[in-house]
């Protein structure tokens, strides 16, 4: 380590870390030592305690001290990609069988009569090994007494490319060596008031914790210190707002706009209209969360807020989270609107080139009254002449550095972020209390209930018939997985096994495989053939969770249902029943527990993401400082409402500091605004 190092030089300082390695952190968001060190460990491994052989348990994680009886490498091979090293051990107790899948280069590292720590999860021994019960695939190991045999609480990290998890522990242990270079930026009052400890504290726990007594305490400080400046830079985003007198828009009717509509607007959707309209004309700009459930007609409502602002002179963004869905919007958008000359473009990243060049130029110069995109419309190059009017749909989408970045493209602009993910009545307010809050709860009229089945292994050949079904109606369908490939740790369906499968069984429809490992060429060919009804049954990850509209889908089976989160699960849903045709949604469940049983039965019961939301909300009880926290470009809403005791007395906190000091000018409060100003330069790295 470079002794000159200091905690907010850039990570490329530390020793060990090239250009390739400091890209790869760049990625994780990790750009100075200080960042390295607000990067949590997603999970500890306890290796404090040895258990013996005979005691181990199925699916518990644990370590072990064995002799090596034999080491056999099932290849003819000895390639370091392929193979698979099988090892037996003993202790004084028994037996156990070592596995390394792909493991060929290991087969040289274990001698027989060598005594190794093996830790990992324990689970059946199949096959011809009737002398041991119990397997470990894959574990982690050291020779036992070197330097990697470690009998201590260690932290377990998510890597990236050219990251490994021995380089990151070793260059945060290099960035605690900085720890009196910390600042503690939380008023001392507050500490003891909260009865936290301090950050140095903290982060040096966080890591390499002594017991669950210093992760708990860590934790709190963190999260308690992360919450905290989320309110106090709403609060005083709130306050430079109120500055803000140029974002009035000529309130310009938009009756000839609504009366062009091919249907009639829902209360819900008049409502939420009539609000924002206030907004839009007030001396203020607007910052409104617009939460609908899915299908409710949203983006009705967001067109009728674009043709006020470019009606009165205006230019408007609209940023959506995918490519396929930001092209879907351009092409419905521009259909509603081709009859009031109004210049709508679109930018993604498959444009380039002159007609690139052309759409910037034009923006630049006004000729562009509304600009649909992706993460492209962010981009340096994109400058607008008057931007007034910055909406970014499904918001969890994201990061707050993106929609921050987009919002700076014009002066005080109004700002409406959408979104469909259910959130609880209860924590609206806390999380969201800088927005101001308009919910849709009415559906268009016609639109039916989709009818929800709970089904198991057994019983699923039920849900494929309904499938088939309508399949045979001329209708379109879904099977969603969790995975992409087979997983050999874990006993799931995955997206590419089921459709091998499916191919067969419905051999006479044109089936399409959809998910993230596909080029984005690939995605939005595939659903365009979709759309294009070219494919009948399109097998799924997630990817298709958010925005994506073909009315003619009736059907959609959603493979290890227990997997997914409920909130996602609605998202998955509503994917179906987008016409008057009545849909369905098969939800095949391997879960067990009660908590898995009960979360089924409220799919099946409600249909309202809304009454889901409070349904998730009351499951998941109160927060666990046990369960991890992470690092990452937003908040995570599961961790407000995990945590939502915790974000109330920070909440209450930030509060009683403005108060008391609003210009934060006293010597307590002398490091807040430095934290603020952070958030604004850089938006919340730190973050559960």
């Amino acid at each position: 380590m470079n002794n000159n190092l200091n905690i907010n030089d850039n990570v490329y300082k530390i020793k060990g870390i090239g250009p390739k390695k400091s890209k790869s952190l760049n990625d994780l968001d990790i750009y100075t030592v200080l960042d390295l060190l607000n990067y949590y460990p997603k999970k500890y491994s306890d290796r404090r305690y040895l258990k013996k052989i005979n005691s181990l348990v199925n699916g518990e994680v644990s370590l072990i001290e064995c002799k090596i009886l034999n080491v056999k490498l099932d290849s003819k091979s000895y390639n370091k990609k392929s193979g698979r090293v099988k090892i037996v051990a003993e202790d004084i107790t028994g037996k156990i069988s070592i596995v390394f899948f792909n493991g060929g280069y290991l087969y040289n590292s274990f001698k027989k009569g060598n005594l190794f720590t093996f830790y990992g999860e324990v689970s059946k021994a199949y096959g011809k090994t009737l002398a041991f019960k119990h397997q470990m695939i894959n574990p982690s190991y050291a020779l036992s007494g070197s330097e990697g045999d470690v009998r201590s609480i260690m932290p377990v990290y998510q890597t990236g490319k050219h990251l490994h998890q021995g380089d990151i522990k070793k260059w945060i242990k290099a960035g605690l060596n900085l720890d009196e270079q910390l600042t503690e930026w939380i008023p001392g009052s507050l500490i003891e008031k909260n009865n936290m400890c301090d950050i140095k504290y903290a982060l040096n726990n966080i890591h390499y914790p002594k017991d669950e007594t210093s992760i708990k305490a860590a934790k709190y400080r963190l999260i308690y210190g992360q919450f905290l400046k989320y309110k106090l830079s709403n609060i005083y985003k709130e306050m430079e707002n109120k500055q803000c007198t140029n974002s009035k828009i000529e309130d310009i009717l938009i009756d000839e706009f609504v009366s062009s509509l091919e249907f009639t607007l829902t209360k819900g959707q008049v409502d939420a209209i009539s609000e924002l309209e206030t907004d839009l004309i007030s001396e203020e700009p607007m910052n409104r969360l617009l939460q609908g459930d899915v299908g409710c007609g949203k983006t009705v409502v967001a067109e009728a807020l674009l043709y006020k602002v470019v009606k009165s002179g205006h230019q408007a963004a609209y940023m959506a989270p995918t490519e396929i869905l930001a092209t879907q919007l351009y092409n419905n958008i521009s259909k509603d609107f081709e009859s009031f000359d109004i210049n709508i473009e679109l930018l993604t990243s498959s444009i380039k080139g002159k007609q690139k060049a052309e759409i910037l130029d034009n923006i630049k110069d006004g000729k562009v009254d509304l600009l649909i995109g992706t993460h492209s419309l962010i981009q340096n190059n994109v400058v607008f002449n008057d931007l007034m009017l910055v909406i970014t749909d499904e918001q969890h989408r994201f990061g707050v550095n993106q929609r921050k970045t987009l919002k700076e493209k014009g002066y005080c602009p109004n700002v409406l972020v959408m979104t469909a993910t259910p959130i609880p009545r209860t924590l609206a307010a806390t999380v969201y209390g800088n927005l101001d809050f308009t919910v849709i709860k009415t559906m268009p009229k016609g639109r039916k209930n989709i009818i929800t089945t709970v089904t198991d292994e057994l019983s699923k050949e039920k849900a494929y018939i309904s499938l088939e079904k309508e399949l045979k109606l001329g209708h379109q369908g879904y099977v969603v997985a969790p995975l992409i490939d087979e997983s050999e740790n874990l006993d799931l369906n995955s997206a590419s096994e089921i459709y091998d499968e499916l191919k067969i069984k419905f051999s006479e429809f044109k089936l399409g495989l959809l998910h993230g490992k596909l080029s984005r060429e690939e995605k939005d060919m595939l659903m365009s053939e979709f759309l294009e009804k070219r494919i009948d049954l399109l097998v799924a990850t997630v990817v298709i969770e958010v925005g994506i509209d073909v009315p003619n889908a009736t059907v959609m089976l959603i493979e290890n249902a227990e997997r997914f989160g409920l909130a996602q699960l609605h998202q998955l849903r509503g994917r179906v029943g987008r016409s008057d045709i009545q849909s369905y949604c098969h939800l095949v469940s391997y879960g067990k527990s009660e908590i898995s049983k009960r979360r089924m039965d409220a799919m099946k019961m409600h249909a309202s993401g809304f009454d889901i939301s409070e349904e998730d909300f009351r499951l998941r009880g109160p927060g666990d400082l046990n369960s991890t926290i992470q690092h990452g470009n937003d908040f995570n809403l599961d961790n407000f409402i995990r945590y939502i005791d915790i974000l109330e007395k920070a909440g209450r906190d930030a509060n009683d500091i403005f108060a008391k000091d609003e210009n934060l000018t006293s010597e307590e409060n002398r490091y807040i605004k430095d934290e603020i100003n952070d958030v604004k330069e850089s938006g919340f790295r730190n973050v559960l």
